[in-house]
């Protein structure tokens, strides 16, 4: 036991290590790296595609971001796409919304098929798709377009924010997210992304086309934009860009229930066994190590005393840095009010981390009213 137990503590420690200096270098990129500046006022020509399943309650906020948005020219195309809904959105759009549009129905199931569905009656080679529940910046549409000034660009991404927060789900949502949008853009700054978000992103029609025709991961229920990004990243290397400021961070309300964010959680973690993307890889399974690597100590205190000792230590060291960390993402995107709720937020990650993992890699998952397997 004593032997296996040595094994047990040079592991634990090596993963502490290993995590701590990954979420460290990801501090080090968030305080000190710029993002470049760009052409303002850029005309680029732009579809903007909004894929929709029974938003009728939800899709008022992006109606109502459009609107106020001074597009400076003609060249904006807005195409709605209705993925069988059935609870009159449709309607409630042409109540509500000013701008010229066009709203199609999307020829596959899924929001993966809604959203090839508009690009193909998409007239403009930079395409950005948005969730129909986002709430943008009125300068988030002329922010993204200078980016694509630089020819070298296939594709932009950009951050996502919880909002209206009511609830400990909610709560706990706000702060994961938070910690998503951070090593989304830390990472993305020096050129080696290894995530990204549908509900906010741009790329070129073009680029598109070129590779998702024969997209190998269509019978996966989610993770066409990351599958996407790692493709273009993998070709073009300097071609993705990310921008972080207030401008382009697109902000959706939060579940504010454990039920629809372990759904929602289960579904984007589905994907996470298929990525190809070495550095990825590296960075999901040091999170996912780690996290086994405390249950397991957390399981041996009840078979050696000197676990507890390890247990304590190794776990007081992640909750650290992962302070440290939020600290530093919750500054650069000015959400510093979501920091009052870690302390609870050590212990609900704990047990829904697993089961999370769970879920994903053994079970079904619900979302907009359809079922899904793995």
């Amino acid at each position: 036991m004593t032997d296996l137990f040595s094994v047990l503590g040079f592991l634990s420690l090596f993963l502490i290590v290993l995590y701590s200096a990954l979420v460290m270098y990801q501090c080090v990129i968030l305080l000190f790296h710029q993002v470049k500046k760009t052409q303002r006022d850029s005309l680029i020509p732009i579809s903007i595609i909004i894929p929709f399943r029974n938003e009728r309650e939800r899709i008022v906020k992006v109606i109502s971001s459009l609107d106020k948005m001074n597009f400076k020219n003609h060249s904006v195309e807005i195409i709605f796409v209705d993925d069988q809904s059935n609870d009159k959105t449709e309607e409630y759009i042409f109540e509500s919304f000013s701008r010229d549009y066009k709203i199609i129905n999307s020829t596959e199931t899924g929001k993966k098929g809604a959203i090839a569905s508009g690009i193909a009656q998409a007239s403009f080679d930079l395409i950005a798709t948005l969730d129909a529940d986002v709430h943008l910046h009125s300068e988030w549409l002329n922010e993204v377009r200078t980016v694509f000034s630089d020819d070298t660009k296939k594709m932009l991404i950009l951050p996502v924010l919880i909002e209206n927060e009511k609830s400990i789900a909610g709560w706990f949502e706000s702060l994961d997210v938070l910690a998503l949008a951070g090593t989304t853009s830390a990472w993305a700054v020096i050129d080696n992304p290894i995530i990204c978000n549908g509900a906010n992103f741009v790329f070129k029609k073009s680029v598109f086309n070129e590779f998702r025709s024969d997209a190998k991961d269509k019978h996966i229920a989610s993770g066409d934009d990351v599958f996407f990004m790692h493709q273009v990243k993998s070709k073009y290397p300097k071609g993705v860009g990310v921008l972080w400021n207030e401008f382009v961070i697109a902000r959706t309300s939060a579940f504010n229930n454990f039920s629809d964010l372990l759904n929602q959680r289960a579904r984007w973690t589905s994907k996470s066994m298929h990525y190809n993307d070495r550095t990825t890889s590296v960075v999901a399974w040091t999170v996912l190590l780690t996290y086994i690597m405390i249950w397991g100590l957390g399981v041996a205190c009840f078979f050696e005393s000197k676990a507890l000792e390890l247990f304590l230590y190794v776990f007081s060291i992640k909750v650290l840095i992962d302070f440290f960390y939020l600290i530093v993402v919750a500054y650069k995107f000015k959400k510093i009010t979501a920091l009052w709720f870690y302390p609870l937020s050590i212990f609900i990650q704990l047990l829904f981390v697993p089961m999370v993992f769970i879920k994903s890699q053994l079970g079904h998952f619900n979302w907009k009213g359809r079922r899904y397997k793995k």
